[in-house]
């Protein structure tokens, strides 16, 4: 039992990392706007770094978005694989990463947005 969980636990940490290559950033630091059109599909720019790693190459970023309209909470999830290309290379800040993040139409109100861990914006879609 105990040999089952831990090969159990070596997949999913390898699932983890074959899926990126090793490197992922999966988080939301900002969104740009906070007024968005109701009762119609719109998109939310989100910030995942504003610092990238210069010495990275980044895949296309991907956004999920989970909408929880009882409560007027949308959940952002995005996530960007990236693998370091040298180590001999000075460390500076790299452009921004941004990705964009398709919500489906929303009636009109008040929504808070879930970024990362217990970070939220408030949007109103009107």
């Amino acid at each position: 039992m105990k040999l089952a969980r831990t090969f159990g636990l070596l997949a999913v940490i390898a699932a983890m990392f074959l899926g990126c290559g090793g490197n992922e950033l999966s988080r939301v630091e900002e969104i740009g706007l906070s007024v968005y059109p109701a009762n119609v599909d719109f998109d939310i720019s989100a910030r995942m770094t504003a610092c990238s790693d210069a010495c990275a190459t980044y895949e296309t970023p991907e956004c999920s978005v989970d909408i929880d309209e009882d409560e007027n909470e949308i959940t952002l999830n995005a996530s960007v694989c990236y693998e370091r290309t040298t180590d001999d290379c000075p460390e500076t800040c790299g452009p921004a990463i941004m990705t964009t993040c398709r919500v489906s139409a929303l009636a009109p109100g008040t929504y808070t947005v879930r970024l990362h861990n217990d970070m939220t914006r408030t949007i109103e879609v009107r």
